[in-house]
């Protein structure tokens, strides 16, 4: 699975390193040790986003990034991603990439030019890029900020 999304990676960055996406998910013994702070001034309010502050210097994500991802497990597949539960330098986070055997690829693979299946990834990588810039636009309390 790893080289996969090695692979995968580098096919990503043809567009953009933004085409993973990153999510931390605060659970367990690190839960408690993750402190919290606002990025709005004068305070938290309701809608200011909320930031891990243990994070901030971890936020970079590149190709070597992923080569340290442990504990890899797939958490679900829709038509275009795939969402893969991991640990990355001790934090439990989601990891979203191309769903390889989604809808999206195979319909590529199957037009009459026969594109290969690199074109195709980057067709379907292209769909993640404009998810990660929406969900970077996005203030809710009910939407998981974008780490990367």
């Amino acid at each position: 699975m790893g080289t996969l999304l090695t692979t995968g990676c580098w096919l990503s960055l043809y567009i953009a390193i933004g085409s993973l996406l990153l999510f931390y998910l605060p659970s367990g013994p690190n839960r408690d040790e993750t402190r919290y702070e606002s990025v709005g001034p004068g305070g938290p309010t309701q809608r200011d986003p909320v930031v891990p502050t243990r994070l901030k210097s971890e936020v970079l994500v590149n190709c070597t990034t992923l080569e340290e991802l442990t504990d890899l497990e797939w958490i679900a597949s829709g038509w275009t991603k795939a969402v893969y539960k991991g640990r990355l330098r001790g934090r439990e986070i989601a990891v979203k990439t191309v769903n390889l055997d989604g809808h999206d690829i195979e319909t590529c693979l199957s037009r009459p030019e026969r594109p290969s299946l690199a074109r195709c990834y980057r067709r379907a990588s292209a769909k993640i890029l404009r998810e990660l810039i929406l969900l970077q636009e996005l203030d809710h309390p009910n939407v998981i900020k974008v780490l990367f």
